[in-house]
Order: structure tokens, then C-alpha cells, then sequence
């Protein structure tokens, strides 16, 4: 009789203790979930300003997604544009008419 009833004690309590790590897993993935979601709206919030400031500059961006590589590592992208604008250029005396720009998130 005390062996069953130790051992129905002992299945209760490793019950529980599944339990309890069903549910740490179960708000551990909540978290990731509001962690991405906060992100992915701060990333959209950032977009809309950018495009925002670029149609008050009177420049019209064009929804434009490339990879862009830096000098280093030519595998792997250094940047993705969110938009491309055309645009006159102008440094010191030396003038370039409607070159592609493209807009990217800072970092």
C-alpha cells in the first residue's frame, strides 16, 4: 500500500513539474512573439518616417527591396534598401543629373 501510494505521490509530482515547464515554454514563446511584434512595428514606424521626410523633400521613393554588400563580406548582405529615389547630385562644382539612391534603415 505505501509503495502504490509513494509511487501515485511521485507520478503527481512529475506531473506538475511538466506542467510547470509546459507553461515557462508556453510564456517564453509569448515573449519572442511580443518581442518580434514590437520590432516589426518599430521597423514599419521607421519606414513611414523615412518615406514621410523623403515626400517632404519632395522626392518620390519607389518601394525598391535589394541586397546590398559591403567591402568585407560578399556572401552575406550589409544592407537591404526599403526604396529607391532618383535624384540631381551635387558635390563641390561637379553635377550628376537623376541618379538611383537607394534608402535604407539605419542601423
Amino acid at each position: 500500500m505505501q509503495i502504490e501510494e509513494r509511487k501515485h505521490r511521485e507520478e503527481i509530482a512529475e506531473w506538475k513539474r511538466q506542467e510547470e515547464i509546459r507553461i515557462k515554454e508556453r510564456r517564453h514563446q509569448e515573449e519572442i512573439k511580443e518581442r518580434r511584434r514590437k520590432e516589426e512595428y518599430e521597423e514599419r514606424k521607421r519606414k513611414d518616417e523615412m518615406i514621410l521626410v523623403a515626400q517632404k523633400l519632395k522626392l518620390k521613393p519607389v518601394p525598391a527591396v535589394n541586397k546590398l554588400y559591403g567591402f568585407g563580406n560578399q556572401r552575406v548582405p550589409a544592407l537591404k534598401s526599403i526604396g529607391r529615389i532618383k535624384a540631381d547630385v551635387a558635390f563641390d562644382k561637379l553635377k550628376g543629373k537623376e541618379y538611383s539612391l537607394f534608402l535604407t534603415m539605419s542601423s
